[in-house]
């Protein structure tokens, strides 16, 4: 079955640096699709910027927080019970197809 998954561009609030000039992060694993996506998003664009890979949702969304970064991550991030007041989601007008076992 194949579902479709809004993503967008996440960062902090405080983070005033253009995407291009922000650290970009990724997932470690290969297969993640944001990751995927990411990469995609920068051989389609050209963008050229510092990436950092993480191991754990956690870990990014703690230097999406505290640090000058942004990361492509699912919409439905944003309707959990965490608080993500210090975030702000810049749309991507993207959508990614991922396969629900």
């Amino acid at each position: 079955k194949i579902k479709e998954e809004p993503i967008s561009w996440i960062k902090s609030k405080q983070n005033k640096q253009a995407l291009q000039a922000s650290t970009i992060v990724i997932n470690r694993d290969l297969e993640c699709p944001y990751r995927q996506a990411t990469l995609a998003f920068f051989e389609q664009t050209g963008l050229r910027t510092r990436c950092i890979e993480v191991d754990t949702l956690d870990v990014m969304i703690d230097m999406l927080e505290n640090h000058e970064a942004a990361a492509i991550l699912p919409d439905s991030t944003f309707n959990q019970t965490r608080s993500f007041k210090k975030l702000k989601i810049i749309p991507l007008i993207l959508s990614l197809f991922i396969t629900i076992s």
